[in-house]
C-alpha cells in the first residue's frame, strides 16, 4: 500500500490548539469548501476533514486515523481567527479584531457564571461575580453555576456509530448532524478505522460497497430522495461523519462521565478525551485531566504529520 501523508491539525488554518484547548473556526472552514463548482457535493466531507486537517491511514484519504474535535462556538457565538489573529489568541465573531487568550475566556466566562449565582443566599455581602464564582466552585463545590455557559464544539470526522452514542444524549447536549441517507454527501464517504492494522481490510470492504452501488439501478417506481435513503443506508457504521454538539458547561461534564464507562465504545470514549482535554484547558477547577479520569488516546494518535 502506498505510503499517506499524514495531515494535521498543525497544517490546518482554520484549527488552533492554544495549551491544552482546541478551538475551530467553523465558518472559515465552511467557506474554504466554495461553491459546488469548486467542491461538487460528493467530495464536501472528505474535503472539510482534510482542510481541518484530519488524519488519514492511507493515500487516498478515505480510512480516517484521527478525527478533528475543537471548540467552535462560545455562547452562541462563532470562535473565529485568520492569519493576522495573533498567535495564543482567537476572537468571537462579534467583535474580531477583540482577541482572547483562552485565560482571558475562561475567566470572562467564569464572571457569566458568578453572575448567575449573585442572587442566591450565598450572597448575602453583595460579591462580585467573580467572588461567586470561587464561593460556589472552590469554597463549597457547587459547579451547578456551569450551566450558564453554553459552548459549541465541531466534531469532525467521527463514525456514525459514535454519532448514535452522542444522539442517545441529547438530554444534555444539541446535535447539528448531516443528514447522513438522503444526501449525495454520503454517497461514497470515507470510513473510520481505530486501529492502523485494519485498514487494509476497510479499504477492502468499502470498494466492494462503493463498486456494488455504482452498479446499482434505482428502481423506477422509487422517488430518487428515497432510492438515496435506500443505497447509502448500506453502508456500514464506519462511516465517517460531522457533527456539530452545543451544551452547557455542566451537561459536557455530565456527558464526559462516560469516559470511565467500558461499556461504551472506544471511539466515543476517545471523542469525549478530545472534548475534556479542551474543557480541562479552560476550567481545570471543573474538569479532571484525561490522566486522572485513567483515559489514554490511541498510540497511533501521536505520531507526528509529514
Amino acid at each position: 500500500m502506498e505510503t499517506p501523508k499524514t495531515f494535521g491539525i498543525e497544517s490546518s488554518p482554520y484549527v488552533r490548539v492554544i495549551g491544552d484547548s482546541t478551538f475551530v473556526n467553523s465558518v472559515a472552514l465552511w467557506q474554504s469548501l466554495g461553491g459546488k463548482d469548486e467542491t461538487p457535493v460528493e467530495s464536501r466531507l472528505q474535503q472539510i476533514l482534510l482542510n481541518a486537517g484530519a488524519r488519514f491511514f492511507d493515500a487516498n484519504n478515505t480510512v480516517l486515523a484521527k478525527p478533528v474535535v475543537g471548540i467552535s462556538a462560545i455562547g452562541g457565538i462563532s470562535v473565529v481567527f485568520d492569519e493576522n489573529t495573533p498567535a495564543g489568541h482567537i476572537a468571537l465573531a462579534t467583535e474580531p479584531g477583540a482577541y482572547l487568550t483562552p485565560s482571558n475566556l475562561a475567566q470572562l466566562l467564569r464572571q457569566g457564571m458568578g453572575t448567575n449565582a449573585m442572587p442566591t443566599y450565598m450572597n448575602p455581602s453583595g460579591k462580585s461575580a467573580d467572588a461567586m464564582y470561587d464561593v460556589n466552585v472552590e469554597h463549597h463545590g457547587v459547579p451547578s453555576v456551569a450551566h450558564a455557559v453554553l459552548l459549541g464544539f465541531s466534531v469532525l470526522g467521527l463514525s456514525q456509530k459514535a454519532e448514535m452514542e452522542f444522539d442517545t444524549q441529547r438530554d444534555l447536549v444539541h446535535l447539528a448532524r448531516v443528514t447522513s441517507a438522503r444526501t449525495h454527501a454520503m454517497n461514497e464517504p470515507p470510513m473510520v478505522a481505530l486501529a492502523p492494522e485494519n485498514t487494509e481490510l476497510i479499504i477492502e470492504v468499502r470498494n466492494t460497497i462503493a463498486s456494488l452501488l455504482k452498479q446499482a439501478v434505482r428502481p423506477e417506481a422509487m422517488e430518487e430522495k428515497d432510492w438515496r435513503e435506500e443505497r447509502n443506508g448500506l453502508w456500514p457504521t464506519s462511516r465517517a461523519t460531522i457533527l456539530g454538539l452545543n451544551g452547557t458547561v455542566k451537561n459536557f461534564s455530565k456527558l464526559i462521565a462516560a469516559i470511565q464507562d467500558p461499556g461504551k465504545e472506544s471511539e466515543y470514549r476517545r471523542l469525549l478525551g478530545l472534548i475534556n482535554t479542551s474543557l480541562h484547558g479552560l476550567f481545570p477547577e471543573l474538569f479532571r485531566s484525561n490522566q486522572e479520569l485513567g483515559h489514554t488516546h490511541p498510540a497511533h494518535w501521536n505520531v507526528p504529520a509529514n
